[in-house]
């Protein structure tokens, strides 16, 4: 049985003004409005990493064959060569895409198009809605260290020690641990590297993820 392929749109960088839907290039290396510079991904490689592909604030996964009957030939002098087709960035292509997503994400997508419900206060503005400290965590973890299912507030254990992630330190893709071994660590938070002598673990208590062969401390 062949496996089903999907498109991955790009939810941040879809905007007002873009008249085109942008999608992952493949290998999510960079991003195209043309389905043929686009990547198509095989169920089971989405499925193995939904915390990279579908997360919903930064990217939704969504059936080949939907997208692909939505392409047509893109605003014209807008796309090198007008390679096409392109799928447009409106209400009604947005509903048919968000319908189609791999299976609901974490967070809500937000997409913006040209006559979306514009969010805010009283004085509504054309500003997206700011990710959440959750959210930026996610895709901060993401982008810097490749890793797609850390969470703010997860108990980890760090060279024997079991702590909490609190966040990030600095952008520099290291967490920023509390320890519950205060008498000992303190109240403070920690600077840990998120692979090295690291485990990882859900909600259950079960390891999600081990990294205590490594050896030294990576920089």
């Amino acid at each position: 049985m062949t496996e089903r392929k999907f498109y991955v749109v790009s939810v941040k960088w879809s905007k007002r003004d873009e008249p085109h839907v942008i999608f992952w290039r493949p290998d999510a290396k960079g991003y195209s409005c043309p389905l043929p510079w686009s990547g198509l991904y095989d169920e089971s490689e989405i499925r193995a990493h939904l915390g990279y592909y579908n997360t919903g604030c930064d990217a939704i996964a969504v059936l080949a064959s939907a997208v692909d009957a939505l392409g047509e030939d893109p605003v014209p002098g807008y796309i090198d060569n007008n390679t096409g087709p392109c799928v447009r960035s409106n209400a009604d292509n947005w509903k048919v895409l968000l319908a189609n997503v791999i299976e609901q994400p974490e967070f809500p997508p937000r997409p913006l198009y040209r006559g979306a419900r514009r969010s805010g206060s009283q004085n509504q503005d054309d500003t997206p809605k700011r990710p959440t400290k959750d959210e930026q965590f996610i895709e901060d973890m993401k982008r810097i260290r490749g890793i797609d299912f850390a969470r703010i507030g997860m108990m980890v254990e760090v060279a024997g020690e079991i702590g909490t992630i609190a966040g990030m330190t600095s952008g520099s893709g290291n967490l920023a641990v509390v320890f519950a071994n205060q008498v000992k660590k303190g109240k403070g938070k920690y600077n840990c590297h998120p692979t090295w002598e690291t485990r990882y673990f859900n909600e259950r208590g079960e390891v999600i993820a081990d990294y205590r062969k490594a050896s030294t401390q990576p920089a």
